[in-house]
């Protein structure tokens, strides 16, 4: 089923990917929609039934266009939403971000049942030595009021926290802050659902990272997902049912860590 936007937003969304960086060039586009659709399958499907080639504008028409005619690649999921993600996964605050945030949530092209929080955990008490330990909180857009509340009780029991939007400023670069807080930071609490997983590129950079490097990550498990094959291996918190004992053994497995 087509989406049906309006000519203003669909000017404003051409304007905005035809000036990513990813962009500039035919080679740079085909390989924006495969990161977005997927080595082989889909992502060849689509790129098989577009010409890219020119300049940004007119292939920035064309590639939204057609995906605006493709309709969903699975259910709840239009394949025009799942270009603006990737587009997301790549920038930074600011309003285009804004505006592609919320054109996927007024078009609702990305239309999939949220976490439902089975209680909101109350804050712990401070926890000996916790300031020590600095904890990069990593996630998907979607999870973000989740990660938020994470992020909200950890500093109550006294740990250091870092997590995207609240600690990077405007006019940061995005990327080269990023890697500073992974290499600053001593532990990750990776929060594990269908938006972050398996493949998900900017959480997939971030735990791959914390992994290879043999520091400690923590996956807390909030929805049914597909696990990264790495990933299973390594023992998860099931926050699914328990919302606040998941919080409490989150805070003890980071004393023992």
């Amino acid at each position: 089923m087509a989406v049906n936007f309006t000519q203003p937003d669909f000017q404003q969304l051409v304007r905005i990917v035809q000036r990513q960086p990813a962009f500039t060039s035919e080679v740079q586009r085909r390989n924006l929609v495969t990161l977005a659709f997927g080595i082989g399958g889909r992502a060849e499907i689509i790129l098989a039934q577009l010409d890219l080639s020119g300049n940004p504008m007119n292939a920035a028409i064309t590639l939204v266009n057609f995906l605006l005619q493709y309709g969903q690649v699975e259910r709840g999921v239009a394949a025009l939403g799942v270009l603006i993600d990737q587009l997301l996964a790549n920038m930074g605050l600011g309003d285009d971000a804004d505006f592609l945030a919320d054109v996927i949530a007024r078009y609702k092209l990305v239309d999939k049942p949220s976490i439902t929080l089975l209680a909101i955990p109350s804050a712990p008490a401070p926890v000996a030595d916790s300031g020590d330990k600095y904890v990069f909180i990593s996630y998907a857009r979607p999870e973000r009021a989740i990660a938020e509340q994470v992020e909200a009780y950890l500093k109550s029991a006294g740990f250091r926290t870092f997590r995207d939007t609240a600690d990077i400023r405007t006019g940061d670069l995005w990327d080269m802050r990023i890697e500073k807080a992974l290499g600053e930071t001593t532990h990750m609490v990776l929060l594990l659902s269908s938006a972050s997983m398996p493949y998900r590129k900017e959480v997939y950079r971030e735990w791959f990272y914390f992994d290879q490097q043999g520091k400690p990550l923590l996956p807390l498990y909030l929805q049914d997902c597909t696990l990264h094959s790495r990933l299973t291996a390594i023992n998860y918190i099931d926050a699914r049912k328990d919302l606040t004992a998941a919080f409490q053994h989150l805070i003890t497995e980071l004393i023992k860590w």
